[in-house]
Parts: C-alpha cells; sequence; structure tokens
C-alpha cells in the first residue's frame, strides 16, 4: 500500500486544533511505515525520520555520505530542516544549519519557509537561530503570498522576538504594500479616524506613514488611558479643562499626590508633568500670581532632588574606591547609621522623562509665556535635569566597574592560548601543572551544554546586556532622543575612560597578546552599538544650511529671550561634532557616539600591540601622527609598564628619549575631542566627568511627540498632550475640596459663607469663552495649524487690570462681578489680607451626583 495515502485517515485522528500541524504528524507516521522495509528504504526517508527522532548521529553520518539530501524534500513536499523545527529538536537544527542548509526553502506541503514554521509553532529559540542563519521573516512565499508576519500570534513569544528586534515595525510598511490590515493598527490605540484634528487644523500638514523618521520609540506600545480627556489641547488660549484650579491650602495634597503617582502608573511619566502645568496655568493666566508660579516649580523640583537623591545639586561618582573609603570613615567614627537604599535607574529615568515632558508643555504654551516670563524656570529644570542624567550615568557606571575588568581586561576568547613572558619564573610550575583536557573529554563537551558556573563567567555580552537595561528603560519612559543620547553618551564616556585608566596603571595588561584581546572584546560592544544606532530626528529634508541657522539662532538663550551665554550648564550648537561640550556632539548616531567614546583605548590598543615593531624614527612619526587622541606621555607609561614575551625585541631608548622630548595630543585641543584627564600628566582620565546639557529643540519635540511641519501622528499627538485623565482629575478635585473644608474648620468661620450657586463659576467660564470668541479670539477649530505651533507674539496674554491678584489692597466691592465669580476670593466686601484667605465653598463637591447619602449641602 502507498504510505502517503494514510495521510488523509491519519490527520482524523490527530488533534483538530492545528490541521497544518497535523498533517505534519501524520506525515510522521507514513515516514516510519517506509522506513520498516530495510532493503527499499531511500536515504532522504531515513534523514527525515531522524531529524523527527532528534537522532543526530544518523543525520550527520548520511549528509556526510551524501550532502545533495540536504535541501531535499521528500515524497510529500518537506525538507529535514521543516522536520526538526516541528518537532522542536534543537540539536538536528543546529547541526543542519551547520552543512549551511538553505534557511528559506519552502516546503511543497503547505508552501511556508523553516522560519514560518518556527513562527507558527512560537519556537522563539529556533527563529532566532534560523535569523542568525540569514533566514528572512519578511520573504513572501507560496500562492498566499504570506511571511512569517502574517502567521505570529498576538501576546506569543514569537511576537515578543519580532516586536523587539523591530520586524513589526517593517510589517507595518509591507502592508501598506500589499493591504494587510492584521497588525496595521495597535487594537489598543485609538484610530485616525477617531481623533482626527479638523481639516482647518492640517491645512498646512499631511498625513505621514507611522515610524518613516525610524524613531526607536515602539509608537505600537502607546496607549491611551481610557479616562484621557481626547479633546485636544490648545497651547494659544488658556480654555476650561486646561487648567487645574487649586488653593494654597491643598498645595501640599497635590504635591502628594503626584508623586504617589509613580507607584500607579509605572510607565506615565507625563501625568506628573501634567498636573503641574495645568497648575501652573491656573496660577499664571487666572490668578496671575509669579510667586506662585515659582513656588509650584520649585516644590516639584525639590521633592524631584528628593526622590532621586539629587538634592545637592552635585553628582559626584560614587564606586567601590569610594564606598570602601566611606566604610573606613564610618567604622573610624563608630557611625551606625545605615546608608540610605541606592536609587535605581527605573526611577531616575522616570523623573528624566517628568521633566522632558514638562520641558516640551512649557515650551510649546504661548498662552501664558512661561520660559518668557520666567527665564529662572528653565534654568532651574536644566540644573535638575544634569543632576538627574550625572546620576543615571553614575549609577549604571557603578554597576559596570565590577564588571569592566574581568569581562573586557581579562577575558579570553581563544581558548588554551599560552603565553610566555619573560621574567616570569613560574613557567615551570604552571607547566608542571597543565592539565589538557582529553579528546573523549573535548567531546562531552561539545555534546553537552554548558554547566551553570560556566554561563555565569564574565564576559563582554554581561557588559552589552546591562547597556541594553539601560535602552529598555530610556524608550520605556519615551524620553527624547537628544536627551537619550547623552545618557548613553555618559555611560560609554566611562567605559572608555575606565578601561584606558586600568591598562595604562596596570602592567599585566600592557602586552600585545592582551592588547589583541582587548580589542577584540571592545567589538562586541561595537557590534551592540552598530544594532542600536539612535540617530536623533534634526529637521525634515536638513541640509548644511539648516545646521548654520541653528548655529546663529541663539538656542536655548531665545528661548528666554535672552542673550547668548545667559542660561548656564547648557550646550551650544557650535557644529563641532567631535566635541561633548557643544550640542552638534549629541546628533552624532549613537555608534559615531560610541566610537569616539571608545577612541582612547582603543588607539592604546593599537599602540601595544605595534609598540615593539617600530625599528626608526620614520616609522615612530608616521605611527604616531596616526593617533588622534592619546598623548606622548601615555605611551611612554606604556613602554615602562610593557610585559615583554620571551624573544620579544625591546622598544629602543633612542626612540623612547625622543617621544618623551616631542610632545604629542598634550594640548587644550584633545579637550574639545573628549579627552579630560586628572591634572596635567595626561595619564588618568576623569571618569566622573559631568557633561553640560543640550536641550532638544522645538522641531525634534514635535516631530517625536506627534506632529512636525509635514507629518502628525494623531494618536502620539493626543498621547503626549498635558490633559489630566477624569479619574485623576476626581481624585485631585477631592484633594482640594478636603483641604478646603480643614482650612474652613481652622478657621471657625464655616457658617459665614453666603448661601450660593456654585454651578455659576462653571457657567461664567462657558459665557467667558463665548464672549471670548465674539471679540476676536478664535476658538479651537479656528486656530487651524497655530494649535501646533502657537504664534509667541500674537498670543492671547492674560488681562491684568483691575485684578484681585495684582492688588492685595483692593476692596471686593470695587471689583468687577465678573473677577469676583471667577476667584470667589471675598464675602461681603472683606478686603483680601492674604492669596487664600476666604474661600467659597469647592464647586467639585457641588456638582456631583449624589446617590446614597444625599445632597450634604441640602
Amino acid at each position: 500500500m502507498d504510505p502517503w495515502s494514510t495521510l488523509g485517515a491519519a490527520a482524523s485522528f490527530l488533534s483538530t486544533k492545528d490541521i497544518t500541524y497535523s498533517q505534519v504528524l501524520a506525515a510522521q507516521k507514513a515516514l516510519k511505515l517506509l522506513a520498516d522495509n530495510k532493503d527499499t528504504v531511500k536515504p532522504i526517508v531515513e534523514l527525515c525520520l531522524a531529524c523527527t527522532t532528534n537522532d543526530v548521529y544518523t543525520i550527520k553520518e548520511l549528509l556526510t555520505e551524501n550532502k545533495k539530501l540536504l535541501n531535499t524534500v521528500d515524497s510529500k513536499g518537506l525538507t529535514p530542516l521543516i522536520y526538526s523545527i516541528c518537532f522542536h529538536n534543537k540539536e538536528c537544527v543546529e547541526l543542519l544549519l551547520t552543512f549551511n542548509v538553505d534557511c528559506n526553502e519552502p516546503d511543497n506541503l503547505v508552501g511556508w519557509t523553516p522560519v514560518m514554521w518556527a513562527t507558527h509553532l512560537d519556537y522563539e529559540d529556533l527563529i532566532e537561530r534560523l535569523i542568525s542563519f540569514n533566514a528572512d521573516p519578511m520573504k513572501r512565499v507560496g500562492k498566499s503570498m504570506k511571511n512569517a508576519m502574517d502567521l505570529v500570534k498576538p501576546n506569543s513569544k514569537s511576537y515578543e522576538y519580532y516586536k523587539i528586534h523591530g520586524y513589526m515595525k517593517n510589517k507595518l510598511t509591507q502592508d501598506a504594500t500589499h493591504g494587510s490590515d492584521f497588525y496595521k493598527s495597535d487594537v489598543l490605540l485609538p484610530t485616525e479616524n477617531n481623533y482626527n484634528l479638523s481639516a482647518t487644523d492640517l491645512s498646512k500638514l499631511s498625513l505621514g506613514e507611522k515610524n518613516r523618521d525610524g524613531n526607536f520609540v515602539d509608537d505600537e506600545d502607546i496607549m491611551l488611558d481610557e479616562n484621557f480627556d481626547k479633546m485636544t489641547f490648545n497651547f494659544n488660549i488658556v480654555q476650561s479643562k486646561q487648567y487645574f484650579k487649586f488653593t494654597d491650602d491643598s498645595i501640599r495634597g497635590i504635591m502628594d499626590y503626584v508623586f504617589k503617582l509613580p507607584g500607579k502608573y509605572h510607565t506615565k511619566p507625563l501625568y506628573p508633568s501634567s498636573v503641574i502645568f495645568q497648575c501652573l496655568r491656573y496660577a499664571e493666566h487666572k490668578l496671575q500670581s509669579e510667586g506662585l508660579v515659582k513656588n509650584l516649580i520649585d516644590l516639584y523640583l525639590t521633592r524631584i532632588r528628593n526622590i532621586t537623591d539629587t538634592k545637592s545639586g552635585v553628582v559626584q561618582f560614587f564606586g567601590q574606591k569610594e564606598k570602601k573609603e566611606r566604610e573606613k570613615m564610618k567604622k573610624k567614627e563608630k557611625d551606625k547609621t545605615p546608608d540610605p537604599p541606592a536609587v535605581d535607574i527605573v526611577t531616575i529615568g522616570y523623573w528624566i522623562s517628568a521633566l522632558n515632558h514638562l520641558y516640551y508643555f512649557l515650551i510649546r504654551d504661548s498662552a501664558c509665556n512661561f520660559l518668557t516670563k520666567y527665564p529662572s524656570i528653565l534654568q532651574e529644570i536644566i540644573s535638575c535635569l544634569q543632576s538627574l542624567i550625572s546620576k543615571l550615568a553614575f549609577t549604571l557606571d557603578a554597576r559596570l566597574e565590577p564588571l569592566l575588568e574581568p569581562c573586557i581586561l581579562e577575558y579570553n576568547s581563544v581558548p588554551d592560548f599560552e603565553v610566555i613572558y619573560k621574567n616570569d619564573w613560574r613557567i615551570f610550575k604552571n607547566k608542571s601543572k597543565s592539565n589538557k583536557k582529553t579528546s573523549y573529554e573535548e567531546i562531552i563537551d561539545m555534546l553537552y551544554p554548558p554547566s551553570y558556573s560556566e554561563q555565569m563567567k564574565p564576559s563582554p555580552l554581561r557588559v552589552i546586556q546591562t547597556l541594553g537595561a539601560l535602552l529598555y528603560v530610556l524608550e520605556l519612559f519615551y524620553i527624547n532622543d537628544t536627551i537619550k543620547q547623552q545618557c548613553l553618551s555618559a555611560v560609554l564616556y566611562y567605559i572608555g575612560s575606565h578601561l584606558f585608566n586600568k591598562v595604562v596603571s596596570t602592567k599585566k595588561y600592557c602586552s600585545r597578546v592582551k592588547a589583541m584581546e582587548i580589542r577584540l572584546n571592545l567589538s562586541y560592544i561595537q557590534d551592540w552599538l552598530r544594532a542600536n544606532n539612535l540617530q536623533p530626528f534634526i529637521a525634515e529634508d536638513a541640509d548644511s544650511s539648516t545646521l548654520s541657522t541653528w548655529k546663529e539662532d541663539g538656542f536655548p538663550d531665545n528661548v528666554v529671550a535672552k542673550p547668548n551665554g545667559y542660561l548656564t550648564n547648557v550646550c551650544r550648537y557650535e557644529g563641532d561634532k567631535r566635541n561633548p561640550m557643544d550640542s552638534a556632539y549629541y546628533l552624532n548616531p549613537l555608534f559615531k557616539i560610541g566610537q569616539y567614546s571608545l577612541q582612547p583605548i582603543v588607539e592604546l590598543a593599537e599602540w601595544l600591540q605595534v609598540m615593539t615593531g617600530i625599528g626608526d624614527l620614520e616609522g615612530l612619526q608616521d605611527i604616531i601622527n596616526k593617533f588622534e587622541v592619546i598623548a606622548s606621555s601615555t605611551m611612554v607609561q606604556c613602554i615602562r609598564n610593557y610585559h615583554y614575551e620571551v624573544d620579544e625585541k625591546k622598544f629602543s631608548k633612542t626612540l623612547k628619549k625622543w617621544l618623551k622630548e616631542n610632545s604629542h595630543n598634550e594640548g587644550d585641543e584633545v579637550t574639545a575631542k573628549g579627552m579630560f584627564y586628572k591634572g596635567d600628566t595626561y595619564l588618568e582620565m576623569n571618569c566622573g566627568q559631568a557633561f553640560p546639557v543640550t536641550l532638544p529643540r522645538l522641531v525634534q519635540l514635535l516631530h517625536q511627540y506627534g506632529a512636525d511641519f509635514k507629518h502628525v501622528d494623531n494618536r502620539k499627538l493626543i498621547a503626549y498632550q498635558p490633559n489630566i485623565p477624569l479619574d485623576m482629575r476626581d481624585e485631585l478635585e477631592t484633594i482640594v475640596d478636603e483641604s478646603n473644608e480643614e482650612h474652613e474648620y481652622s478657621e471657625g468661620n464655616w457658617n459665614n459663607h453666603d448661601n450660593k450657586d456654585y454651578e455659576t463659576e462653571n457657567d461664567h467660564e462657558e459665557e467667558e469663552e463665548e464672549g471670548g470668541k465674539e471679540n476676536g479670539q478664535l476658538s479651537e477649530d479656528d486656530i487651524g495649524g497655530n494649535i501646533l505651533f502657537g504664534d509667541r507674539e500674537n498670543a492671547a496674554a492674560p488681562n491684568t487690570e483691575n485684578s484681585v491678584w495684582s492688588n492685595p489692597g483692593t476692596n471686593v466691592a470695587n471689583i468687577d462681578s465678573t473677577t469676583n465669580e471667577e476667584h470667589a476670593t471675598e464675602r461681603g466686601g472683606k478686603e483680601t489680607s492674604d492669596l487664600f484667605r476666604e474661600l467659597s465653598m469647592p464647586t467639585t463637591v457641588a456638582r456631583k451626583t449624589w446617590q446614597d447619602d444625599g445632597n450634604p449641602w441640602a
């Protein structure tokens, strides 16, 4: 009988949950029937059956005899690789890959490639191995023209793998071409049709494709809270529900609530800044109180500094050496006070993002013009942001410090490579104790995975994992790319400078063999940088003329309408992409920044490799002229510490003397290349160097958070507005109401208030907005593109005439009734003696619907 005729019958007995996979199981049964006849069995049948049973020995034997079987299909159209994948036999897959099997060859049964089968069965480990051997998950095959992305199941391991490695972004681009609507948009997000801006708003803008800029922020993760206010926020005028009313008695409660938000909304640093921004709007536009605006900012930044342990404003690196000195000092002083818990990078990253969003709101707001009126606000944000970036970098540096030496300097990627050095008197002792593995032990090691202790040994991968953790935190909180670049740059600078200091000061690392190992280990970091090559946005169709205008526009001092140089601790654009003190440096791709940061240790390793091969002065001059950053003093120190091998030629004393007398790279010019030394010796770099902050420009912020001059992403535009979710607003209003009640009870004048309709205030606000439209103020729908790009000069400024807040001695009876109703500060003609001395009954409580307890004000 024909064994393949049993396929249809066998499939009926299998699980009906996966019809496709049941065909493979039936094919396996057919293979077993064919293999029973030893006389007529074909080699391809034996090979495919061995792949289903994980018989590595048989596979190797068959392929050694006939390598053509590698990509051959059996009678039903399945290849050996597909059989190995379907039965999740990792050893078979690895063996077939070593024989250079074709990873993109589809089967003739279903028409799927091997990576499509691995995706369908959700074998993440096999997907990774296949892609590393050039399998293409985007390749479309068969009549259906599907690829692996079309087979991904939501929330599966393969989905997470493809998402992390950027394949889902390519999926969106391919869908636009092939018409597939699966994964075209995240079901958790509002569609463009639901939250489109008005046609007038977008008269000068056009909708663009998602993720056309290749931004590292994963747009698929943007999710709006179900209670989020989806009304477009107007930065040009102050409208109702776009500021938050509070009293001076409620400020402390509001601040306490704001700093509890990270525990409730772990990945929403936008919320604290939204609350503070709306409070600032109320204090500036409605109360017209300069002191209250400054106090709010000061309280907010002070609390951030307390949480992140940057209270002093001066952040210093606290490594192992500093810890030992501190423990020694505490022991000497008999101080038993426990050290405070270390701040983790997630907490620091959260508040960096919060400041990033607050800066974005303030620079966009043209209704209140905070930064122009209060330049000190931007200066305080810059100082706090610089402290947080330094704290984040130093916290990660403390994690990297114990890893760098064993993982980069001591890790040997070439096993059993022994070097005999001069003056090494232990060479005979080492030889007597040499214990080489037998061939049998080597085979056993090859067949079995490494032990847990072997896997935990130091390697460059542990450094890469630490860098990956930092990048994940920065992307988790949607920090602007320019600020993200500075955080990564500070850590890369520490890695380069720390390794440089270790090699210069340690004799065992000053040899050509060790230099080759170090250079090889550094390539792991460079490969990671190449794979995560972040490129900050500059401008659409940017060219040299765009950057030349940046050099002359006076940013960021022009933001506060001050002359160039007014702000401190901030970078300005001078066009020097090599100098970390220039904002142009952080416009480089991340790989280029990493190349600059690691250049000192790379050049040092190159010098150690070629040093003893230099025979004359001309050769020495030619080599040192190729080094851009390391100084001649450093080269001389390496000559002193050099660990010569047996029969290795010594460096010429004449050349050494010449090198001492002729300085190279020992001046201020190397500082502009990122070489910051301790003292004047040019031997030890300053690992704790702090850098000024580079602020992102408005066009960069708009581009990343949903809009620029050519493209608008409505999802991101809504998600990154300073709107407060409705449930959060209710909780805040309750805090204000409770503080009002406590104030009234403490003043003893609970019964002295007039009965008033608490809807009057909101009714008046609506009338005020309608009146503004009649007097020439534009509504949100009439403003057009200015909602996104506000004209600060023509923005509506708050009316300060006849304001009760501008003249504390004014009698309420002489004030316009509109102002009296708006602020509700006095009753019965009393004079205002304090900013919030007398308050009306809270309107938010009066508007609530009372079901069980009845209306308490009745």
